[in-house]
């Protein structure tokens, strides 16, 4: 498949010209404009080239290749210009942060070798990227599925608030998606460091010392400490640091002042740690995998704690039933055949009697393996009756 190449000019004979001259050696998609161009990225696949006239009415190159580069990022940009002063040329690199000039006219040649230095940059780029969330991911996984194995409880609740933040992130315009999936999976990581009889004392709903409360308070702060110490994830550990902070500016880290010696409060607070506000709450007041409308009316009594759009945006998206008839399918199968992200609809208990896994739990990969093993040695007898996504992919043996 040729690759993308978006071309932007406000002369469709340019566009023409430029469109036949590139057939065949580029995927080419065209635009008359900043405007257009930019609902062109937001609305199709990821172009690995854009090529920007500067004097355009409107918008010119550099404001369209600077918007363009917030949407999407990866895509490098060039601009196609007959006006090559030095100031152009400076906005250009500062602000559109572009790869590459082309002068008009531009000969066939010295466009292909551009466009095509510009393509192994996207490629370049991009196999790096997704080698680095790759690589985080499965690594982080690891640890969460140790701590999966010494706190079933905790996990399980974590294991909700991913599946929550997974249905909720198409909606939201995130520079590095992959932020929300590592932040979900170790923003309670710092929990470790509180000794176990406090923890129960709390999840109990025993009271608290002084000192104990100021623990559990500075979890994030732990959990920051830990995760920093992890190359290239400083954005992370700063999104795991203020997952308690209130929207009213309220609440843990107190006091919190940003680089430029403001006070963060409301948009200031990392989206992704607003969204974890909301989903920690709700996660302590619903243990199904689809939370109930007096759930979401529960939590909502906290005013001034949540991001009021972000409240709302998480609420239309989780609560719906239909959506949950329409996705998933009730079966009732050997505990062998269980796959990660199965939705149980009735405990689950060992020949003892014993409970392994409740009601409306997700089942993760560490757990599966565990019961197919479980199942293996015979201790687990009978069937289990579950909600599973349609469509889902197996989980691996």
């Amino acid at each position: 498949m040729a690759d993308r190449v978006l071309l932007i000019d406000d002369d469709p004979n340019v566009l023409s010209g430029l469109k036949r001259q590139l057939r065949g050696s580029f995927d080419v998609t065209t635009a008359t404009g900043g405007a257009e161009a930019m609902e062109i990225v937001k609305t199709s696949p990821s172009f690995a080239v854009v090529v920007s006239d500067m004097q355009m009415p409107e918008m010119n190159g550099v404001e369209t290749l600077e918007k363009i580069g917030k949407i999407s990022p990866d895509t490098v940009r060039t601009m196609l210009t007959g006006n090559a002063d030095q100031q152009t040329a400076t906005d250009a690199i500062n602000k559109g942060n572009i790869f590459r000039f082309f002068n008009k006219p531009c000969p066939k040649d010295v466009m292909e070798q551009g466009l095509n230095a510009a393509v192994r940059q996207y490629k370049l780029v991009t196999a790096e990227k997704h080698l680095l969330e790759q690589t985080l991911a499965g690594s982080v996984k690891v640890l969460t599925d140790v701590l999966a194995l010494s706190d079933p409880e905790l996990f399980q609740q974590s294991a909700r608030i991913r599946q929550w933040a997974k249905k909720i992130k198409p909606q939201l315009s995130l520079d590095y998606s992959w932020h929300l999936d590592l932040a979900t999976m170790l923003a309670p990581i710092g929990r470790v460091a509180v000794p176990k009889e406090t923890l129960n004392k709390e999840k109990n709903g025993e009271a608290l010392s002084a000192m104990e409360q100021q623990l559990i308070s500075r979890v994030p702060e732990i959990s920051r400490d830990l995760i920093s110490n992890i190359p290239r994830l400083k954005d992370v550990a700063e999104i795991i640091y203020y997952q308690d902070k209130n929207f009213d500016g309220s609440g843990f880290p107190d006091n919190a002042f940003s680089d430029d010696g403001e006070v963060v409060v409301g948009n200031d607070i990392p989206q992704i740690s607003r969204l974890l506000k909301i989903l920690n709450a709700l996660a302590q007041v619903s243990k199904a995998a689809i939370p109930a409308r007096a759930e979401f009316d529960f939590i909502e009594k906290g005013i001034g704690k949540f991001d009021p759009d972000l409240f709302k945006l998480v609420r239309r998206i989780l609560y719906d039933r239909n959506a949950l008839d329409g996705n998933f399918e009730l079966l009732e199968i050997s505990v062998n055949l269980i796959r990660a992200g199965d939705i149980l609809q009735a405990d689950l208990k060992n020949c003892d009697n014993q409970l392994l896994l409740a009601v409306d739990y997700q089942v993760s990969d560490a757990q599966v393996r565990r019961l197919r093993e479980m199942a293996k040695l015979g201790h687990i007898k009978g069937n289990a009756t579950i909600l599973r996504e349609i469509g889902a992919r197996p989980s691996t043996p």
